[in-house]
């Protein structure tokens, strides 16, 4: 699954370190986290955003809604967000042996 956003840095001359996961959860059980994306660059001088771009291998989650959650951290600054969306993983699922 593939999953695109950007992070905003109005003020920023040059990109500011960012570190963003991904998850997947079904309820409040989560199901899937990615290992953490770290940008170091990539800053647009006009819109100011930092495209994020993750490539998730699901193989391992069940079939179903989930809730998608990116959770982008700015340790410089010690500031964080969270965006959280629906999302649907229509694969078949973990294959057995």
């Amino acid at each position: 699954m593939n999953v695109y956003l950007e992070a905003y840095q109005p003020t920023a001359e040059k990109t500011l370190p960012i570190t963003a996961t991904a998850a997947f959860y079904r309820g409040t059980v989560k199901a899937f986290e990615s290992a953490p994306l770290r940008i170091a660059d990539g800053l647009d001088p006009k819109s100011k955003a930092v495209p994020l771009r993750f490539s998730l291998p699901l193989e391992r989650v069940q079939p179903g809604s989930y809730t998608c959650q990116v959770t982008v951290l700015q340790p410089g600054l010690k500031e964080f967000a969270v965006w959280r969306a629906p999302a649907s993983n229509a694969s078949r699922g973990p294959r057995s042996s």
